[in-house]
């Protein structure tokens, strides 16, 4: 599964979104220091003499050493989003898809964010929407991982699952090579092709924000925008993979986060998941978030999400350790989805992950009434070994 890790970036030049396109996942870098000057909170539009910067203003005095970039505040008393929207109004009025995406990003600025963070995520959704990139983000402050440099990008990289990392063009200074080998993770350059396009005005000015391929070329612009990216080629067959019985898009794994919790608890409180379920009632919110909370962030358990190819989610697997060197496993496959197939090829996928990670074995507690979950642990090879309850078969993994 292909990685690719980005500081924030308010309103981000094309390179930077072509890296998300690449991508099967895309960590927001949110928890590291803010850098004065950097495209964190600036970047340029078009205008007719030639770029005019949009910079926003943040409180950074005194604090410099100890501003991680999720806690960056706007600088008081100044009315930054009045002037960057007059300023793109000016500049982009008459441009052939101003008016088709302006009601969006008009009320993104009318927006009183609480804090910077917040509002370059949402600024950046948007951005993707608008170009039908369905690349999942998550946020590296949500995925809590220690290290610095090289150590933190791999161990990001394994908490989304992946195994193929996608580094800008810059990483070539830095990487080393032989931590991404011992981690088994593999990574290539991204060559930025900046592809040209007209413009408001004659010429060609690189380097602009994405709001000036936008308003310019409107639904064109992601074919335009993907004219520039990595070759196809590149990609990790051993995590993502073409399964032979399920045959819709490519499945894929990422640890869960805490932004997981609403959809765990449609899973959870499914008609069918409380009647195969040990204790069969149904679950209340404030018990399932707790659960949940203390679950994603235990080192003695291991929660993926399964999703494809356009970020649709699709089911879930659990691991819990019960002593040292036993797991016991859990998987639900969303409702809608059930009966494709997903659930077996999902279940390949989380225990190779598992195995990679973990040198324990595996154990699953199912009813003899839920034969698709039978089915599945017989299927990969799972062996009875007799369970206290009646109710219930125990498994074991060879």
């Amino acid at each position: 599964m292909i990685v690719s890790i980005n500081q924030p970036a308010y309103l981000p030049w094309l390179g930077y979104l072509q890296r998300i396109a690449a991508s099967d996942v895309h960590i927001v870098l949110d928890h590291v220091q803010f850098e004065k000057n950097s495209f964190v909170n600036r970047n340029k539009i078009r205008g007719k003499d030639g770029p005019i910067w949009l910079t926003v203003p943040v409180l950074t005095k005194g604090k410099f050493g100890d501003i991680p970039i999720n806690r960056l505040e706007f600088a008081p008393h100044q009315s930054w989003q009045k002037k960057h929207w007059a300023s793109l109004r000016m500049v982009y009025a008459r441009t052939p898809f101003f008016d088709r995406y302006a009601p969006a990003y008009e009320a993104l600025y009318a927006e009183e964010w609480p804090s910077f963070a917040p509002m370059v995520w949402a600024f950046l959704r948007q951005h993707l929407a608008d170009l039908g990139i369905t690349t999942p983000l998550v946020r590296s402050s949500e995925l809590d991982v220690p290290g610095n440099k090289n150590e933190l990008i791999v161990n990001l990289i394994r908490g989304v699952c992946g195994s193929v990392y996608l580094s800008g063009a810059l990483g070539r200074q830095y990487l080393d090579k032989a931590m991404f080998d011992e981690a088994n993770i593999r990574f290539f350059y991204q060559e930025c092709r900046h592809p040209e396009y007209s413009q408001a005005y004659p010429g060609f000015e690189p380097g602009m924000c994405v709001l000036d391929l936008l308003f310019n070329h409107g639904p064109a612009s992601r074919g335009i925008l993907t004219a520039g990216l990595p070759p196809p080629e590149v990609s990790d067959s051993s995590v993502v993979r073409r399964s032979p019985v399920y045959n819709g898009p490519q499945l894929r794994l990422r640890r869960a986060i805490e932004a997981d919790c609403e959809k765990y608890y449609r899973w959870a409180n499914g008609p069918i998941v409380r009647r195969n379920a040990r204790t069969p009632g149904r679950i209340d919110p404030e018990t399932h978030r707790n659960w949940f909370v203390e679950r994603v962030n235990s080192p003695d358990a291991l929660l993926l999400v399964c999703f494809d190819a356009e970020g649709q989610m699709l089911g879930q697997v659990r691991f819990d350790r019960k002593v040292d060197g036993i797991w016991e496993i859990d998987f639900s496959v969303d409702a809608a989805m059930r009966g494709l197939g997903i659930g077996r090829e999902m279940m390949t996928l989380a225990l190779k992950e598992f195995r990679r990670l973990e040198p324990g074995r595996a154990i699953a507690v199912v009813k003899h009434t839920n034969e698709p979950s039978r089915r599945v642990f017989e299927h990969l090879g799972f062996h009875a070994v007799g369970c206290s309850d009646q109710e219930e078969i125990c498994y074991m993994s060879l």
